[in-house]
């Protein structure tokens, strides 16, 4: 029997003929519509459009040069090949190409031109003018002091010149020149100097200048402090010059009623000035910039003073003096001079200013009965146990350096932590760099007259609040 594979049916001859006619027909069309949706894009059969030269942006990184400069031009577009004149050729897009020094105001044309169609073009012009230069100059500092001008300029100029300089090359407009206060280190030049205000000058094309910024030494400065509590209104801060400066720091040998912690005496330099306010930070600065009194002295905390703003702040922490001169830094920003911060005095710094050249137990001498004081200081012998407004035993109760309760009314804070000295010669002391307690000084309203001496030291606790203690600010370099 033979046999038969039932997968593949078997066709007649005759239809097998009539079957591959059918499928050859059917496989053409389906040729010839293939070979029409290739050519046509499948869109009816017609083609696709190319698309045109198109410029999204053609730019000069510096459209403005004085003569002699150079710029980089940089173009963005689609649909063609594209070249820029004067001399730069081919460019790619989103690349940068530099142009050759120009001696004259100078147009760039960029032309894209696609495969087919219309080109498109975009022009850019780069104004050239004849340099100009500034000379500055700068007096009434000491001989090998330098100053310290910000001068800002057209097209984003900026540079800052520490001595006298001569400025060229600069595009024609108007320059300000921004003097900051500058901080002398040794001898005459131990002092603040400050210059007058930012001074505007006009340079024409290829024209030059002159101009002078005129330094003088500050004994003191007056900032006004913007009153939060009550707007349009300032609190007057008054600072005095503490020149750079040595002295002997901490009790001397055999002081009456010095404390071991207050030795080895020792030389301290400060290398730097500072300028330290003349009085103890006020209820009234404090309101201003913290919008709250938090002192015990006042009547909204029921104590026994009256409302006088014009008494120490007082039941502060070392924790809430950093917040107060954070706020006072954003206070004054626009009017404290350039490049200087509010801060707590170091301990040496606070020594340093008490003592104001003095080498007694007190500022206004030893005082071994205790007889002078009064006409000085506010202590428990004194006071009426309370504070008393800040400077209120008189003119004549500063010490030389013009600072006002530097003994006795609150203690004063200081940026310390609490520590033993350092033995030998010290630089700028900060103190330890870690501890329990910071150190405060001067004595308050509450205590006895051993604690007002300039040599003595006390400590407290960073979070401790008590009426006796305050603090004063320094402005120094940040």
């Amino acid at each position: 029997m033979a046999f038969h594979d039932c997968s593949h049916p078997v066709v007649p001859a005759a239809s097998a003929r009539i079957w591959w006619q059918r499928a050859a027909t059917l496989a053409g069309v389906a040729l010839l519509a293939l070979s029409a949706a290739c050519a046509g894009g499948g869109g009816g059969g017609t083609d696709h459009p190319v698309p045109p030269a198109s410029i999204t942006s053609f730019s000069a990184a510096q459209p403005n040069l004085v003569v002699g400069d150079a710029t980089t031009l940089t173009a963005v577009f689609s649909g063609g090949t594209a070249a820029i004149d004067q001399g730069i050729g081919p460019v790619a897009t989103g690349v940068s190409y530099p142009t050759n020094n120009l001696t004259a105001d100078t147009t760039f044309t960029l032309t894209v031109t696609p495969p087919s169609g219309p080109a498109a073009s975009a022009a850019v012009t780069v104004t050239v003018m004849p340099a100009a230069s500034l000379d500055i100059a700068m007096t009434g500092l000491p001989v090998g002091l330098g100053g310290l001008v910000e001068v800002f300029g057209p097209l984003g100029f900026s540079q800052t010149v520490g001595v006298a300089a001569s400025l060229t090359g600069l595009f024609p407009g108007t320059y300000t020149l921004v003097p900051s206060g500058v901080w002398g280190t040794a001898g005459e030049a131990g002092q603040v100097f400050q210059a007058t205000g930012g001074q505007a000058v006009t340079l024409a094309p290829g024209g030059s200048a002159n101009a002078t910024v005129a330094y003088a030494s500050v004994p003191s400065l007056t900032l006004q402090i913007p009153d939060g509590s009550n707007p349009g209104t300032t609190v007057p801060l008054a600072l005095a010059t503490l020149q750079a400066g040595t002295f002997q720091m901490g009790a001397y040998g055999g002081e009456e009623d010095g404390n071991a912690d207050e030795t080895p005496q020792h030389p301290v330099t400060l290398s730097r000035p500072v300028l330290m306010a003349e009085y103890l930070t006020t209820q009234a600065q404090w309101k201003a910039v913290m919008g709250s009194n938090p002192s015990n002295f006042c009547v909204a905390n029921e104590g026994t003073a009256t409302d006088d703003f014009s008494r120490p702040v007082e039941t502060v922490s070392w924790n809430d003096t950093t917040t107060f001169l954070g706020l006072l830094n954003t206070a004054t920003a626009a009017t404290r001079p350039a490049g200087t911060v509010f801060r707590l005095p170091t301990e040496a710094e606070w020594e340093y200013a008490c003592r104001a050249d003095s080498a007694t137990r007190f500022y206004w001498g030893d005082d071994p009965d205790g007889t002078i004081i009064n006409q000085y200081a506010w202590w428990s012998g004194n006071s009426l146990a309370t504070t008393q407004p800040v400077g209120s035993k008189g003119a004549g109760s500063a010490n030389a350096f013009g600072l006002f309760d530097m003994s006795g009314n609150v203690f004063e804070w200081c940026g310390d932590w609490y520590g033993p000295f350092a033995d030998g010669p010290q630089t700028d002391p900060t103190g330890p760099a870690s501890g329990t307690f910071r150190v405060v000084r001067g004595g308050s309203w509450y205590h006895g007259v051993i604690y007002c001496r300039s040599a003595n030291r006390s400590y407290s606790g960073p979070d401790d609040k008590f009426s006796s203690i305050g603090f004063r600010v320094v402005l120094a370099p940040a």
